[in-house]
């Protein structure tokens, strides 16, 4: 992350009483967390996985959520996505600080169980936000997250639309290490068999992390439905927003681009040109700053004494070339130019049905 990256992180995120950390690059060695309480304001600290990339949208509906509650929010993240020992010493000095409550993003549950147990004695409350961990929810700990399962059923049932509910379609997965993927994917499998004349003709080839075996990959998978000049399968499916960039990379050099309904996950710029341009069909966006700001919103509410639910659901949205220049899709494809537009009509949705559901936006 670059410094001035940093540095605007921290200027959204941190009331003048609370100093963020910055961690260090040796494993065994975190500056110390400093806390100092404005008058009877709680503080709460969310510690996240070092995903970097959707941090700043976390981070910015956080800030939101704890400005409308009155509340300091300290913002903690290892240095990079793996450090599991960072994230346990940060946790640790959290609760030794005795915040009011912590929010986390945890990168290993069973390492992280001993500290949380300790929370837990000390009646400090924490939820899981933003994880895609299996967690072994034993011991009932809320969870605010996108559910990739359901937005993967989400996006089977939009190509089933574009579709009119017949066809063959290819699934290009992301990476056999990535667990949001892997759900996204596994939802839209299970979702299609509710469309008896579709059929998933191939979902085996995992494009990887590289991009240029990434594009090559996806044209390997392409020409196997090739019949002479013709491709013969009518859809195709991409979990991850760079592997739907390769795919369309691969499509616009064998000269497929816009010939077959292609629905992806993200908000990478070819994408959403990709829209416009009516090569790539429908884009799938998870509700990163809903997910911060509905977890702070939910720790709120334990401070207060008030019930939550055990799972929450932000829900993801859908962009197309017909609700393009709708407000709502302009604030899901800039979301830090239309934050407060933005949370609060997912809270109108989230309020009309009960829950923040998908949403098809017309």
């Amino acid at each position: 992350m670059s410094q001035t990256f940093r540095i605007y992180r921290q200027i959204i995120l941190f009331c003048e009483t609370v100093i963020i950390f910055c961690g260090c690059q040796q494993h065994d060695s975190v500056q110390p967390v400093m806390v100092k309480k404005s008058g009877n304001q709680p503080i709460i600290a969310m510690i996240t996985d070092g995903q970097h990339n959707t941090g700043t949208l976390l981070a910015a509906g956080a800030k939101k959520a704890a400005e409308e509650n009155q509340i300091q929010l300290v913002w903690l993240e290892p240095t990079n996505d793996e450090d599991v020992s960072q994230q346990i010493s940060l946790l640790n000095q959290t609760i030794d600080r005795q915040v009011d409550g912590i929010i986390i993003s945890p990168l290993d549950e069973f390492l992280l169980k001993k500290p949380l147990q300790r929370a837990q004695k000390l009646q400090i409350p924490y939820l899981f936000f933003d994880t895609n961990l299996i967690i072994d929810n034993e011991n009932h700990v809320p969870m605010i997250a996108s559910d990739d399962f359901s937005a993967g059923k989400f996006a089977a049932d939009q190509m089933a639309t574009i579709l009119h509910k017949k066809g063959k379609v290819i699934v290009l997965r992301h990476s056999s290490l990535s667990a949001s993927t892997l759900k996204r994917e596994e939802g839209f499998l299970e979702q299609i068999k509710n469309y008896p004349e579709m059929e998933v003709v191939n979902s085996e080839y995992y494009a990887g992390t590289v991009d240029s075996f990434a594009q090559e990959k996806a044209e390997n998978l392409l020409r196997l439905f090739f019949h002479g000049d013709q491709l013969k399968i009518d859809g195709i499916f991409v979990s991850h927003g760079q592997t739907g960039v390769n795919m369309l990379h691969a499509l616009q050099a064998m000269n497929l681009a816009g010939k077959i309904r292609f629905v992806a996950f993200g908000t990478e710029d070819e994408l959403v040109s990709g829209i416009l341009s009516l090569k790539v069909d429908a884009l799938v966006v998870s509700r990163k700053v809903y997910t911060g700001y509905a977890a702070v919103e939910a720790m709120a509410k334990q401070i207060r004494g008030e019930e939550i639910p055990l799972f929450l659901d932000t829900g993801s949205d859908l962009v197309t070339f017909k609700n393009y220049a709708d407000s709502y899709t302009k604030a899901v494809l800039k979301p830090m130019e239309h934050l407060d537009e933005l949370i609060q009509k997912i809270i109108l949705k989230k309020n009309d049905s009960g829950v923040a559901e998908n949403t098809l936006v017309h």
